[in-house]
């Protein structure tokens, strides 16, 4: 899942095969946006061609903090929980330097990210993603605010 300001970009493989499923998304960053790929996400877990799925692992960069209220709307989705969902927030640094390492390198596109933080979640190896809940992210904002009128 690739996140900007104005939309989302979501692709999905198989993490055996590395075989595309579904097509790519593109939806508005916004609460319908999320909504629409929820649908894509259930649709594409339950499977329509005989190949389901009981546990979706996702990938998202964590970029400034576009990322956070879609990390909050999957995770706190009812509608995905029967695929135990598991989110894995990426510093955009990582990907860029497993897409060199990969040779998927290439110009830098929306897609072409989405897919690079795909073949990063079927490489393995994940880092662990610590999101704070509600309290604890404002209390970071406040901080980080202060910080920055006092300097």
């Amino acid at each position: 899942m690739d996140v900007h300001r104005e939309q989302l970009v979501l692709r999905a493989a198989d993490k055996a095969t590395g075989l595309e499923r579904g097509s790519l998304l593109r939806v508005p960053n916004n609460r319908l946006g999320a909504e629409q790929a929820i649908t894509w996400l259930r649709q594409l877990a339950a499977g329509t061609d005989g190949v389901g799925y009981d546990r979706l692992i996702g990938g998202l960069e964590a970029t400034g903090l576009l990322w956070l209220p879609f990390h909050v709307y999957l995770t706190e989705s009812a509608a995905l929980q029967p695929f135990h969902l598991q989110l894995v927030c990426f510093n955009p640094k990582l990907i860029a330097d497993f897409k060199k390492g990969v040779v998927l390198a290439d110009d830098k596109d929306d897609d072409r990210d989405a897919w690079g933080i795909v073949e990063r979640v079927r490489f393995g190896r994940l880092p662990q993603s610590c999101v704070p809940g509600a309290f604890w992210q404002g209390l970071r904002r406040l901080t980080r605010y202060r910080f920055h009128l006092a300097r």
